[in-house]
Order: structure tokens, then sequence, then C-alpha cells
């Protein structure tokens, strides 16, 4: 069978914000509140024109460049070659096809065949149904989102949110704050390298 961890993209696997930020600012918007995951908060902006952005941003050829982060680029890498994990990215970042051609490109680009399977969904959908359909199959999930690092963990997975500032004040229930993918390599390396009777 194979061995698949399920995973959010943005804010985990590659630097979005860093991205939209340099395109931001070349629109002469600029970040005023790190502490928020909402671009119109975080850029001091109406709602209207965040969406605007937000969706210029990811219909742009842009997306194909964003860098890997927390040393993804690494320990994804080192989990596909070591143990055999693949990973099943599920992201909220739109469904056209030029979305998801250049969100696969840049994956590709960065992780190559450790990535199983893109599924894109549009921004205002739940990830509660893509997560359902492994329930119970695969046990981790990998999140920068309060909201879906709670869903997760409700519906069962072992769930980390990736540490962000934007992500501080959320209450660690049910699920574990991590650093960086290093944390998550040695979760599985731990449980790779347990006798069976040990492995929950």
């Amino acid at each position: 069978m194979t061995k698949t961890i399920l995973t959010d993209v943005d804010g985990v696997l590659v630097n979005w914000n860093r991205g939209f930020e340099d395109f931001a600012q070349s629109k002469g918007f600029k970040v005023v509140d790190n502490r928020s995951y909402y671009l119109d908060k975080r850029f001091g902006i109406d709602t209207s024109t965040s969406e605007k952005l937000r969706e210029e941003f990811c219909n742009s050829y842009k997306l194909k460049f964003l860098e890997p982060l927390k040393k993804s680029e690494i320990f994804v890498k080192k989990l596909y070659k070591e143990f055999g994990y693949r990973f099943i990215c599920i992201t909220k970042i739109g469904k056209s096809k030029e979305i998801e051609d250049n969100r696969t490109n840049n994956l590709l680009g960065i992780f190559s065949t450790a990535i199983q399977d893109l599924i894109c969904l549009d921004s205002t959908e739940s990830k509660r149904e893509s997560l359902f359909r492994f329930a119970g199959d695969f046990n981790v999930w990998i999140e920068d989102h309060i909201g879906n690092a709670q869903l997760g963990a409700s519906m069962g997975f072992k769930t980390f949110l990736m540490d962000h500032e934007y992500n501080k004040t959320a209450k660690d229930i049910g699920f574990t704050r991590i650093n960086d993918w290093e944390d998550i390599y040695k979760y599985i390396k731990n449980l790779e390298e347990s006798p069976p009777s040990q492995i929950h």
C-alpha cells in the first residue's frame, strides 16, 4: 500500500505569502499587520480589493515560481526517498486550468515524484469533503489554517499546524504545532523505526 501524507500547500509547502506580498507591493500595497491570516486585514484594504488582488495573483504565471517553505524541499524528499511516503495536496487556490497547471508545475519542479496528487478547490469551498475521502486510510494532515487544522483533527487525522505569526494565538487543541518539515520528518522516522507494538 502506498504510504501517503495529506498536506495543504500555501503556508506549508510553499511560501505563497512572500510571492503575494511582492506582487501586491508592485501594485502599491504593503503589509500593515503580519499577525492576520486574512488579506484585507493584513494589507489594510477592503475585502473586495483584496479578493481581486488574490484572484489576479493566483491566475498569473507567478504561481509557478513560489519558493519552498519551512525546509519542505529537504524533508519532503527525504520522507519519499527514505520511507516511500508520497503526498496528496489539498489546496483552496482556485480550480481554473491555468491555476492547476501553474500549481502543478511549481510543486513538481520542487518536489518531483514525491507529489502523488493535487486537489484544487475554490477559495470558498470547505476541505471537509476532500479530507473525508481519505479518512481512515492516511492519518497525517498538515495545515497552517487554524480552522482546517481543527477540521482534520475532528475527523481523526494526526494533525500538525505549521507555525506562523498569523496562527500563534491558536490554542493547540487536537493538533500539534510544528516549526518546520524537520518536525514532520522526525515524527515519521520515529513511527517507522518503532517496534510494531508501539505504533498507534
